[in-house]
């Protein structure tokens, strides 16, 4: 019986510890701060679409809201990064049910873009507590 309480301790200690860092929030990839968020689409030539990306988070009872929505920010961010883009469009932002697990979570779509030249029309930002703005600024 000595065996099995050893690796018992040792598998519990391992499912404690991944279960903990699962509830980490999304940190940005190493280069991806450098991707602009915005709420309105470019409309510019210099602009070349590069596909659609999704970024979540779920929270679960230690996050707060406000991190859960960073964390998802985060994650689209990073996953334009990784596609080459350098600018994201917010199309759509979305909360999702509480389920036996978590608190419900935060989802995040957007479009994906490489441009060549970003002007401040270009990286007029979105919010990341309110989604999308749905306004375009006066030129």
């Amino acid at each position: 019986m000595l065996f099995y309480r050893p690796l018992s301790v040792f598998l519990l200690a391992a499912l404690c510890s991944t279960s903990l860092a699962g509830c980490a929030g999304e940190s940005l990839d190493a280069g991806a701060e450098t991707v602009k968020v915005v709420s309105v689409d470019p409309l510019s030539k210099a602009c070349h679409f590069l596909g659609q990306v999704r970024g979540s988070n779920e929270m679960w009872i230690s996050d707060g809201l406000a991190s859960t929505i960073q964390s998802a920010r985060n994650d689209l961010i990073n996953r334009a990064y990784r596609k080459g883009a350098n600018l994201v469009v917010v199309v759509s932002y979305d909360t999702t049910s509480p389920t036996e697990i978590s608190s419900g979570g935060v989802v995040e779509t957007g479009d994906a873009y490489y441009c060549t030249e970003l002007t401040p029309q270009t990286t007029f930002p979105a919010s990341p507590q309110f989604g999308p703005l749905k306004t375009r600024p006066a030129q």
